[in-house]
């Protein structure tokens, strides 16, 4: 959020040069407003008219008086535009970075697919409003039944979901929610299997995690899970095959709360 027009208008930047020129929003669309640091919603507003100035600025007039809410330091995000994703059966593979990035609150199926090799992560949840400005969180993710091979080929020891959303810790808030990890196969050379901070109920259960043939296993100690502020965390019923160098977490059945202070 650029600068205030009126007591119901604001003016809206496009922060990064990769998504100068897009549409950000339409009459009629709900957006929010979130403090850029914590990324927390604070209000929500209904879009009335939508003045673009030139690639990078635009004007939304909101049916409420955005002067008597608006806070220092915000950011906006399209509530509307949120769709509902299904990727099934496909093959993912050479990515550089990650496989796959999801940033969207609609439901979320990801079912069948094979994802190889790739300089990373796998899967990955970001948000941010400090470089890149991936859009708004989810809320509602299944990703069950894939297989997932190989990844950290750029210096190994990368987990196969990464939930690193840029934000500072708020007490009781998370940003990501509800992300089921279930019934995956995991063919993997290295140690850490999810990575994640701020994210709530989040549920790895019945994976298989085995040792991949094609590369050496890593040899740097490290966690198997890494939580950084995060709650309602389900790790159930995996299997390790012998021979993968995490811990054995066969039949672990234990649900943990994780808080950073």
């Amino acid at each position: 959020v650029d600068h205030m027009v009126n007591e119901s208008t604001i003016g809206v930047k496009i922060m990064h040069g990769q998504q100068q020129g897009f549409q950000f929003a339409r009459a009629g669309d709900t957006i929010s407003l979130a403090d850029a640091g914590t990324l927390k919603p604070y209000a929500k507003l209904e879009v009335t008219e939508v003045k673009e100035i030139n690639s990078e600025h635009m004007e939304l007039t909101c049916k409420e008086k955005v002067g008597d809410i608006l806070r220092a330091n915000s950011v906006a995000n399209n509530l509307s535009w949120q769709p509902n994703l299904i990727f099934k059966n496909s093959v993912v593979r050479r990515n550089r970075a990650r496989s796959i990035l999801i940033s969207t609150a609609g439901d979320v199926l990801v079912e069948g697919n094979h994802f190889e090799s790739c300089t990373f992560t796998s899967i990955l949840f970001e948000g941010d409003a400090t470089f890149w400005y991936e859009s708004g969180p989810v809320r509602n993710v299944i990703i069950r039944n894939n297989y997932f091979k190989n990844f950290g080929l750029h210096g190994g020891n990368a987990p196969v979901v990464q939930i690193s959303p840029r934000t500072k810790p708020v007490k009781d808030y998370y940003y990501h929610r509800n992300i089921l990890f279930e019934n995956n196969t995991c063919e993997v050379f290295s140690r850490l299997l999810v990575n994640a901070r701020s994210v709530e109920n989040f549920h790895f259960v019945g994976n298989i995690i085995k040792a991949s043939k094609d590369y050496p296993l890593d040899k740097h100690g490290a966690k198997v899970f890494s939580f950084d502020h995060c709650s309602d965390i389900l790790i159930k019923d995996n299997v390790a095959e012998k021979g993968w160098p995490g811990l054995d977490i066969k039949g672990m059945k234990s649900i943990l709360r994780y808080y950073k202070q």
